[in-house]
């Protein structure tokens, strides 16, 4: 037995009059979807979330603000520990509140705190330190005995903190989704961080933490794989619940500690019973004054995510592709329009994105990203701007950027008659018929290979008519 299981031992024994262990616990690399998945399967049990790294980044960020540990400096475990030396972590006041939020002498820490830069550049190599992983297991372990049934994340959940829990999954996902999610994840936070130096992170913190000595990342014996780079968070969850036993709601219906009806995207200011009446009267209005005609969409995937690039000839286009699509699609659109009064809030609540004028990633890309790792339609309009001729122009390279970091399938749409029936500078819709031409799915691969995103447009061209 290692030392490591030795110091733990006292924290694996129940009481066997107790009632048993009631742990969900979720073990796997960063990015594999860990805290999500997570966070919505205990809202639709109706258990508790603990975030075990949680505990580890609160103890992290107290050091720092002690001044234990300094702030802009990289450190290995062997400096850690020197540091640490006559430090008693029991005094520093870190704990873990009713909900599982770290606390530092009654202080809750959110994200600004446990996301710092500084607090991500130590936290690694503080947590090999056995008395470090030790202090935090014995926290999240008195959380659960108090605590009541929990749905419990980390990397070592199953195999150490909880070995004796009734149900153990690992989640794993492709090493290119993985870094899709957290630079989604980065990039809505205003970090400007490319998209590579987010895969090479991920890629040395899973070396890193395989090949630690203690509690390595690994799936326990008894633990079920789960690989979810092609699911979205509702399908991990509703098979995560199906495993265990308890029917988790479909997608869209209400659950304990759900959201109120109506309760927006956390990427976007989508109100779900806005976006299907909106969509039910422009539908109407489309089929009998447009008198719309679709081809090919069946070419779009009725679950997961996919980016959706059509040409653009007049501000008839969203409807016309959203209301061709039997589900919700979000379009990126300049943030001017966001402050259009009624439209502005209109569009808001239909979901859309909102770019700069310069296509800023801070804005609307960055949530387009964070749609599509969370396995949604996303459409875009690569040209940048309404056509006056009806061609096809060059298309904006910035969709490459989508391409690269959600790894999803593309598929091409021409749209035809939208531009005569309410172009530039028109003061009211013309009853001319529209039609929307689906092409099939791209791979992700093709669309980022030399000349890729050129055969794109090239294909939507011939779908628009424009030959």
């Amino acid at each position: 037995m290692s030392a490591d299981s030795q110091t733990l031992a006292p924290l694996a024994r129940r009481d066997a009059a107790r009632t048993p262990l009631q742990v969900v616990a979720l073990d796997g690399p960063a990015g594999a979807g860990k805290s999500t998945v997570a966070r919505e399967l205990a809202r639709r049990l109706g258990w508790h979330r603990l975030d075990t790294g949680a505990s580890y980044r609160a103890l992290t960020w107290c050091l720092l603000e002690r001044g234990v540990l300094r702030s802009g400096a990289d450190a290995t475990a062997a400096e850690l520990s020197a540091a640490l030396l006559g430090v008693d972590l029991q005094q520093l006041g870190v704990a873990l509140d009713h909900d599982g939020t770290p606390t530092v002498a009654g202080r809750r820490l959110g994200d600004a705190e446990l996301r710092a830069q500084a607090v991500d550049r130590l936290v690694s190599p503080l947590s090999q330190l056995a008395v470090v992983r030790e202090f935090a297991r014995a926290l999240q372990r008195r959380f659960v005995d108090a605590g009541g049934p929990a749905v419990v994340d980390g990397r070592d959940i199953g195999t150490v903190v909880f070995p004796d829990a009734p149900h153990k999954f690992f989640l794993d996902a492709d090493l290119d989704v993985r870094a899709a999610r957290r630079h989604a994840e980065e990039l809505a936070r205003g970090r400007d961080v490319s998209f590579e130096a987010v895969r090479a992170a991920i890629a040395e913190r899973d070396a890193r933490d395989a090949g630690r000595e203690l509690s390595p990342l690994r799936a326990a014996d008894d633990a079920e794989r789960v690989d979810t780079s092609a699911l979205t968070v509702d399908e991990v969850v509703e098979l995560l619940a199906a495993r265990i036993g308890v029917a988790a709601p479909a997608a869209g219906r209400a659950a304990t500690a759900a959201p109120p009806a109506g309760a927006p995207e956390r990427y976007s200011g989508l109100v779900p019973w806005f976006y299907w009446l909106s969509h039910a009267v422009a539908r109407l209005f489309i089929r009998v004054w447009l008198r719309r005609r679709r081809v090919g969409a069946e070419h779009v995937p009725a679950r997961g995510a996919v980016l959706l690039i059509a040409n653009h000839q007049s501000f008839l286009d969203p409807p016309l592709v959203g209301t061709a699509v039997g589900r919700t699609v979000h379009f990126l659109a300049r943030r001017t329009l966001a402050r259009v009064p009624v439209f502005g809030a209109m569009i808001r609540w239909q979901g859309t994105l909102f770019v700069d004028k310069d296509g800023s990633a801070r804005g609307g890309l960055g949530a387009a990203a964070q749609a599509l790792a969370a396995g949604r339609a996303v459409c875009v309009f690569p040209e940048g701007t309404r056509s006056d001729d009806g061609h096809v122009h060059e298309f904006q390279r910035g969709v490459l950027l989508l391409v690269r970091r959600a790894r999803c399938p593309v598929v091409p749409i021409g749209i035809r008659g939208a531009g005569r029936a309410f172009g530039r500078g028109a003061k009211w819709i013309r009853p001319v018929r529209c039609e929307i031409h689906f092409g099939p799915a791209l791979p992700a691969a093709d669309v980022l290979t030399e000349g890729g995103l050129e055969r794109v447009r090239q294909q939507v061209r011939i779908l628009a008519g424009d030959v």
